[in-house]
């Protein structure tokens, strides 16, 4: 693949180099570390970005070199009011799954400035602080999701869901990970941290996934593993 030079890409700084490979052939990769956290979820970037695919919300003590590598490739965000600090439910400021026109979330742990932003939009309160670590949300319609009390309430809500067990998503430090984590999207393009078919719920996540109108694009040949999303600018894949 070309690696296209207007594309950024940040990931968990502990990423294997394997995965880091794969997505450094489609552009730059920034590595997040999270400047107060430690331990499992230290490198996790969902835990001080917020991004709905158009608009980004970033905590003000992001990473200063995650901050550099945005204005280099002139992606516009807006700094929120309220730092990422170590620790639930402050990890959890920013951890919110959205569209334009869709926020999920458990508000009471939302960073105001997103929920100032999805004024008059629809929103879907849940009781998962980890929203965009537990979710996949394809489109304001579709959405995978690792946690039951969010997918019902989705359900409620008209939306699509296809639930998939936590228990087999890896995440180093943790008993488990989730499966938005191990997820980030580009266009219509899937991009999971590992493959599909070491799931035992695999085949339905991929059918459902393809049904949406997506395609998916494996980074390795292992069990997929949580990395606190993968998020993508510049040109869809």
């Amino acid at each position: 693949m070309e690696r296209r030079q207007d594309r950024l890409i940040v990931v968990d700084y502990r990423v294997d180099n394997a995965i880091a490979s794969s997505l450094a052939e489609m552009g730059e990769l920034v590595l997040f570390r999270h400047p107060l956290e430690e331990g499992a979820l230290s490198g996790h970037p969902d835990t001080a970005l917020f991004y709905d695919g158009t608009t980004l919300i970033i905590a003000p003590n992001t990473p200063r070199e995650v901050v550099a590598a945005l204005q280099k490739h002139h992606v516009a965000y807006t700094v929120g009011k309220r730092p990422s600090t170590a620790g639930h439910p402050h990890l959890a400021a920013y951890n919110a799954a959205g569209t334009g026109t869709l926020l999920i979330h458990h508000t009471p742990f939302s960073e105001e400035t997103i929920l100032q932003h999805y004024r008059g939009q629809e929103i879907i309160d849940v009781t998962q602080g980890y929203t965009r670590c537990s979710t996949l949300l394809l489109d304001s319609t579709h959405l995978i999701t690792s946690d039951e009390g969010i997918a019902t309430r989705c359900r409620k809500a008209g939306k699509q869901v296809c639930t998939v067990l936590p228990q087999e998503i890896v995440l180093p430090g943790l008993p488990y990970g989730l499966f938005g984590g191990c997820c980030g999207l580009s266009g219509k393009t899937v991009l999971i941290a590992g493959s599909l078919k070491y799931l035992a719920e695999g085949e339905k996540i991929r059918h459902f996934i393809a049904n949406a109108g997506f395609q998916i694009r494996e980074l390795k040949e292992a069990v997929p593993q949580d990395l606190g999303g993968i998020f993508l600018w510049g040109s869809p894949l």
